[in-house]
């Protein structure tokens, strides 16, 4: 008897769970249909920065560092800005990267 409710009880906490984590992801789909789906451009650069940034801001204790990979990083981002050419933003950051590396 009581592994009945139990398992009742796991059933009811599973599907709020599923509920519960399904309404946000629902939410703006459905509301994405009576609008455009304009959110969907910034998907990207949000993925984007989501990857490089920890990466060029953290070093392994999870500490806040600035070396040359972080400098690199800054310059690559000011020239992707400014000039908005993947490749002039990849040979900046690549040249500026070799520069740290070399001076230091």
């Amino acid at each position: 008897m009581d592994e009945v409710v139990i398992m009742d009880e796991v059933v009811i906490i599973i599907v709020g769970m599923a509920i519960v984590t399904y309404i946000p992801r629902a939410l703006p789909m459905i509301y994405s249909f009576k609008s455009d789906l304009k959110f969907l451009k910034f998907v990207p650069v949000s993925l984007f920065a989501a990857l490089v940034f920890p990466e060029l801001l953290l070093d392994d204790n999870l500490s806040l560092t600035v070396d040359g990979e972080t400098f690199a990083g800054l310059i690559a981002l000011l020239v992707a800005w400014k000039s908005r050419n993947i490749i002039l933003t990849m040979v900046a950051g690549v040249f500026v990267l070799y520069l740290t590396k070399v001076v230091s």
